[in-house]
């Protein structure tokens, strides 16, 4: 073979968060050995013989070049199905500080003979794809334990004719073009997102409308002047979280933008990764929701006042996303004195949820709003319904909705309306 470089299929792995500080090396060391041992196992399953391939561990994953002459569709089926379904036997059970998720690329290209270490522009290429801000973004969005991603060569050779193996077929609508920045420049690549009904919901979004619905804003019994008089305003479809959004995710913006990280990760009270982030100005929630929309390719935003508060209400109107009944620790997380305070992991207090599935609107923590601030805004929607209503200026005030754990009582209702500095 001599020094000369051949054509390898490239696959390459990386464990999302391997360093957490959670994680012990006592872990890490297992964590490897699983990965490395799912590898092989895979390997074995797509019929790939132990000289086809050559594996380079790279400390928190591993890059395999295996020979082009194996199918590549019968790899990538046995590696996006096996995987998954080995990471979520492995996560079963598991607190989510100690599950396992995992990016995986797949690319193909010339290498050089020496296996170690891998040398050669398609492995550079593969590694940049596998840790581009868009796929892990797509890994932050979702519950899904791992994201599989695609060179566009693999994705036009492959993918889009829809292969099948072991009554498994690549569907290619269930892969989505992302663009993937890489220090060689913007790469266009494809990522792995399987077609599932439930999806928006376990993902992390939940449908708050359909088609134009009326909903009542503000409250005729309000103590607050701002949130009178109640009046109806028509919101048309929108998606909305299902869950606030969480350190993890955060940082995963924080570190491909090189932006401030979130305040919330300097108190112990407040770090862990399934904790809803706090400490965000405005200015930088509306940079997280343009950065989403850049890299998932769909359009992300803050919500109006009028939009949260319809998600939160529902099409009855009710005074809390639960029903009828007044707030108690039980449902949500208010009333918490400043020396105690923390947050709820996001996952926590499913009774909170409201009528189309967004959890944790009222408590937790406050969620900035697209509008201005202007106290007033309400008693000039006394006229007919204004449909999808917002207060929009460059005002240094902003609107938040949704009680924080320190809040009273009588704060942590649907209709309750306040502001903060941006």
């Amino acid at each position: 073979m001599g020094d000369h470089p051949q054509y390898r299929t490239i696959l390459t792995a990386d464990i999302e968060g391997y360093g957490r500080p959670a994680r012990t090396n006592p872990e890490r060391v297992k964590l490897r050995r699983h990965l490395a041992g799912w590898c092989d196992d895979l390997l074995g399953k797509a019929g790939v013989r132990a000289d086809q391939w050559c594996r380079q561990d790279t400390g928190d994953g591993w890059i395999v070049s295996i020979d082009p002459h194996l199918p590549r569709d019968v790899l990538l089926v046995t590696f996006l199905v096996g995987l998954r379904r080995r990471l979520a036997r492995y996560n079963s059970g598991r607190p989510t500080p100690r599950q396992v998720r995992v990016r995986l690329a797949v690319h193909g290209g010339d290498v050089l003979p020496d296996p170690d270490p891998l040398v050669g522009e398609a492995v550079n290429l593969a590694c940049r794809l596998r840790d581009a801000p868009a796929v892990r973004a797509r890994l932050g969005v979702t519950v899904q334990p791992l994201a599989l991603v695609v060179s566009e060569a693999i994705y036009d050779e492959i993918v889009k004719h829809g292969y099948s193996y072991d009554a498994q077929r690549l569907d290619p609508s269930e892969w989505h073009p992302v663009v993937a920045e890489t220090k060689e420049g913007a790469r266009r690549a494809w990522v792995h997102v399987p077609r599932d009904p439930e999806a928006p919901r376990r993902a992390g979004v939940a449908a708050a409308a359909s088609g134009t619905a009326r909903s009542i804003a503000g409250e005729a019994s309000s103590l607050s002047s701002n949130e009178r008089p109640p009046h109806w305003a028509n919101v048309t479809s929108l998606w909305l979280g299902r869950f606030p959004v969480t350190n993890a995710q955060y940082q995963v913006f924080a570190e491909a933008t090189g932006s401030r990280a979130p305040l919330s990760l300097t108190s112990q009270n407040f770090a862990d990764p399934r904790q809803p982030v706090v400490g965000i100005a405005w200015d930088e929630a509306r940079a997280f929701c343009s950065w989403l929309s850049l890299v998932s390719g769909r359009r992300v935003d803050l919500p109006s006042e009028a939009q949260w508060e319809y998600a939160a209400r529902g099409p009855e109107s009710l005074p809390y996303p639960w029903g009828e009944q007044p707030p108690n620790p039980s449902i949500t997380h208010y009333g918490l004195p400043p020396q105690e305070g923390r947050t709820l992991s996001v996952d926590a207090l499913p009774q909170s949820e409201g009528p189309f599935g967004a959890r944790q609107q009222l408590g937790n923590v406050w969620e900035w709003c697209i509008d201005e601030w202007l106290p007033e805004a309400y008693s000039g929607r006394t006229a007919g319904a204004p449909t999808d209503p917002v207060v929009l200026g460059d005002g240094r005030s902003r609107a938040v909705r949704g009680a924080g754990w320190q809040c009273t009582t009588e704060r942590v209702h649907a209709a309750h309306r306040c502001h903060n500095n941006r």
